[in-house]
């Protein structure tokens, strides 16, 4: 395979914006937030126990803040309880994130804490 030869012509041009023509906002970058975390409750079957177990759920945000989608990002060991955290996810309310001062889309970290 032989290489096109080198040429000194310039195919485009195009005027890249200064950081500051881009950013003239009080908070230019501002990751996704969750600003109505639902409570997820206790599947029955699950027995309980002393002490306290997580599950994390990623919460991926449309700049709009709708949902975009939502998986497990860290199981607590107990699929019925990551089941119910990754509902109470879902049913939780976002708001999107912010970048270059403009709404954009983001992740969130949902952390369910299961406490008896």
């Amino acid at each position: 395979m032989q290489l096109p030869a080198p040429s000194d012509k310039i195919l485009a041009t195009s005027k890249i914006p200064a950081p500051a023509d881009i950013t003239e906002c009080a908070k230019p970058f501002v990751a996704a937030t969750v600003v109505r975390p639902v409570q997820p409750l206790w599947p029955p079957g699950v027995p309980l126990f002393t002490g306290t177990l997580v599950s994390e759920i990623e919460v991926a945000v449309n700049a709009d803040g709708s949902l975009a989608g939502a998986w497990v990002f860290t199981p607590s060991g107990y699929p019925e309880l990551d089941l119910e955290a990754l509902k109470a996810a879902k049913l939780s309310k976002y708001h999107g994130g912010i970048a270059l001062c403009k709404p954009a889309p983001g992740t969130y970290l949902f952390r369910a804490d299961f406490e008896t």
